[in-house]
Order: structure tokens, then sequence, then C-alpha cells
């Protein structure tokens, strides 16, 4: 049994791995990206491998596959907010003492002046204490969804205002 799921896994890699990683290029437009997703395409692969050998179509499963991680990674980009630091902020951060970065108030003289105060509880619930989405919630009462909402418009705000 073992032999025919390594023959199986074997002979998908090599009749496919090639117009993956065109595909995934064609996605990406980065080689060393495209090599990443059709490595994890094939990790997914293998973890699978009793399910996908009964698939109806196993390499349309495999373009799949790598599409859908493709898209994941896209979201995750999408969603997380990268705000670069002047040198001055990242020279403070590197010569500081990492407990007085960032106390429980000192986020909020960063924060700019335009910002509500809910707005600015939130963003030093999210990035200054490092709360969970699931522990704001829990703090504003509401939906953790609700919550994703608030830091992500407390956050654009944020950074329209910086």
């Amino acid at each position: 049994m073992e032999e025919r799921l390594d023959k199986f896994i074997s002979y998908m890699h090599k009749a496919n791995a090639m117009n993956l990683r065109q595909y995934a290029y064609n996605l990406t437009h980065d080689w060393h990206w495209a090599e990443d997703l059709v490595q994890q395409t094939f990790y997914v692969f293998i973890l699978q491998v009793n399910s996908v050998i009964a698939h109806p179509n196993p390499a349309g499963w495999l373009y799949k596959t790598l599409y859908n991680i493709y898209r994941d990674e896209q979201r995750k980009k999408y969603r997380s907010v990268e705000i670069p630091l002047n040198d001055e902020a990242t020279e403070f951060l590197h010569s500081a003492d990492p407990q007085s970065i960032v106390s429980k108030d000192s986020l909020f003289e960063f924060l700019p002046t335009g910002l509500r105060e809910a707005e600015k509880q939130i963003l030093q619930w999210y990035l200054g204490e490092q709360y969970s989405y699931k522990t704001i919630a829990k703090l504003l009462k509401t939906s953790e969804t609700a919550c994703r909402t608030r830091v992500s418009k407390a956050l654009k705000k944020c950074k329209k205002l910086f």
C-alpha cells in the first residue's frame, strides 16, 4: 500500500510540478513565491494523499489547492498592516529598554490626535497590549467579526492621519 502511494506521489510530482510552477508564476509574477506555493501545494497533497487518490481529477485538485493557498496568502497580506518606521523611531527601538517602549499609556502619545477615544482604546489593546480579537471582542461585548472590523477601521484611520 505504501509503495503504491509513493509511486502516485512521485508520478503526480513529475507530471505536474513544472506546470504548477508556471501557473503559480502567472499568479504571482515572482519565481521564489511561485516555488513556495508549489512546495506548499505538494505538502498539502502528501498530507491528504489518501483522499486525493480517490479524486476524479487529481491534477485539477493540485491546481485548485495551489490557487486556494495563493488566495489565502493574498488575504493575509491584505489584512496585515505595515506602517514603516522613520529612522528616528527605528533608532529609538534599538536603543531603548524593551519594557519602556510600550507601556500602558505610552501608545496614546504616539497615536494621531484625530482618533476618537474608543479608537485609541482599541488600538491600545490590539497594538500595545497585543490582545487577540477574541479578547477585545469580550471587552467590547461584541462579536469577533465586529471587533475585527473596528480594529481594521481604526488602523486605516490611524494610517490615514499619519
